[in-house]
């Protein structure tokens, strides 16, 4: 059924951008070097190609990170600055709100359809008991 396809690829793409958004949330804080420092990313959903549902293409933000006053950090270089992940907090929050409206929407797509089924399937057992 194209309909549960549908769903279920809505479901599995909204639960990476969960997760995508829970490591953002969890690496916030975190510093580094240019090279060191956690790199945020962000998943964005398109259409799927066949057209049966969505695809979750993860890729990372830009900039990566901005520096930070920071002298007493492991991290910092010669001039007290360490490079911090570029996640905004409040971003990640709607985000994941989002990302949750949106699977809420998907699962109760998939209930949708197998009411519909049951039904189907009770409206034929009906009409060849006569």
């Amino acid at each position: 059924m194209k309909i549960v396809t549908t769903a279920l690829s809505g479901l599995m793409a909204n639960q990476q951008r969960l997760e995508t958004s829970a490591q953002n949330i969890v690496n916030a804080n975190s510093t580094g070097n240019r090279d060191t420092v956690f790199q945020p990313q962000r998943t964005v959903l398109s259409p799927a190609p066949n057209g049966s549902g969505v695809v979750a293409l993860t890729s990372p933000v830009s900039p990566a990170s901005f520096p930070a006053f920071q002298p007493d950090s492991p991290n910092a270089d010669e001039a007290g600055l360490v490079e911090t992940p570029n996640v905004s907090l409040i971003g990640e929050i709607v985000e994941m709100k989002s990302a949750e409206a949106s699977y809420k929407a998907s699962l109760r797509l998939l209930e949708t359809a197998q009411d519909l089924s049951e039904q189907l399937l009770d409206t034929g057992d009906r009409d060849e008991r006569g």
